[in-house]
């Protein structure tokens, strides 16, 4: 049985976690096991800093982060782009040379930047 937690950063940790033990995430993350455990239970509020160490444990954006804690709403993107940019985290959870991928695309500020990089994407992935 899924254990309930009380935090949408819990929630997509544990769903994240699905490979991994709390304690290896926690020792890649460069957090204590206790502490991770708090933040998936909801009892502690990571720190910006905690927050920016998970995103690069888990090869995401730190925008998602920020947007899955409720510091940054998130950008205009069409439902499309949204499959897409799903669809690539599943291919970099296979290939992680792909996660350089997924860095860059971190680093587009707008939603117009990020639709312009998901078109290139989306040709360079196609050949």
């Amino acid at each position: 049985m899924p254990r309930k937690t009380t935090s949408k950063i819990g929630d997509w940790i544990l769903k994240e976690l699905k490979n991994h033990s709390i304690t290896m995430a926690a020792e890649g993350i460069g957090i204590s096991p206790s502490y991770l455990s708090a933040v998936i239970k909801g009892s502690k509020i990571p720190s910006v800093e905690v927050c920016n160490k998970i995103a690069d444990y888990f090869v995401i954006p730190r925008t998602e982060i920020y947007q899955i804690m409720g510091w940054l709403e998130e950008p205009d993107l069409t439902k499309q782009d949204r499959e897409y940019i799903a669809q690539l985290k599943e291919m970099v959870s296979r290939d992680p040379e792909l996660a350089e991928l997924v860095k860059t695309y971190s680093k587009f500020k707008t939603a117009e930047e990020r639709r312009t990089a998901i078109r290139l994407l989306k040709t360079l992935l196609e050949k």
